[in-house]
């Protein structure tokens, strides 16, 4: 009886000692894995500004220096602290919003995340984030890029055509000025030739004086 209370009082001791080593072990890991990750994990965005104007394509780059397979990489869209999810990316697998799926192109290197909009309009005008998540180990990382604020410009339609006129116009006068060069140059060939072909028609006359003086025996015609 003795021997049983004292086998049974090692064995409570044995596995108090265990659960309190795995709770150390186990502590030590998160503390270990949470210094680890907030000291390597960075994010930065580039440009900070980007304009362009519509039907254009804008491109922005997240460069982020992890490589872990377990991070997600989400770009979202901040409008009057409205917050829009554009896409979400991990490993191979990109999720891109539904409104952006015609016109959204992502690309993701080692170490860059590259989102590229293209035919921009006014509706895309706002800041956007590249934001990262690192979800294994425990607890959940999450870093954020300095921003990309996207101005779009409006194309003035009154101002394209005007724009467009000026141009026709201008063209007009260029050919206008070209066709009376040619005309100018064509009339003065014409009347050097043509007055050169006369000369040479014309019947040439001797002077009369001269050929006195070079030629004693010419004696002239007496008129009856």
């Amino acid at each position: 009886m003795i021997i049983n209370l004292f086998l049974k009082y090692v064995t409570s001791k044995r596995q108090s000692i265990s659960m309190d080593l795995f709770s150390k072990m186990l502590i030590f890991q998160l503390l270990l894995s949470v210094v680890g990750n907030s000291v390597i994990l960075m994010v930065t965005q580039s440009p900070p500004l980007l304009s362009a104007m519509e039907g254009e394509t804008a491109t922005m780059i997240c460069w982020i220096n992890s490589s872990s397979l377990e991070r997600r990489i989400e770009w979202s869209k901040v409008l009057s602290e409205q917050k829009t999810l554009v896409l979400t990316s991990k490993g191979n697998i990109t999720m891109p919003n539904p409104d952006y799926t015609e016109r959204m192109k992502h690309s993701l290197n080692d170490t860059i995340s590259t989102l590229s909009i293209s035919q921009i309009n006014r509706n895309d005008t706002g800041m956007y984030v590249c934001e990262v998540l690192i979800e294994i180990p425990p607890p959940v990382l999450r870093m954020s890029g300095n921003g990309t604020h996207l101005q779009v410009q409006v194309v003035n339609n009154e101002m394209a055509v005007s724009s467009n006129d000026n141009t026709i116009g201008g063209s007009t006068w260029i050919l206008i000025g070209c066709i009376l060069s040619i005309i100018l140059v064509v009339s003065i060939t014409t009347f050097f030739l043509a007055r050169k072909l006369i000369r040479k028609g014309e019947p040439e006359y001797v002077n009369v004086k001269h050929r006195n003086k070079t030629s004693g025996n010419y004696r002239p015609t007496e008129v009856k």
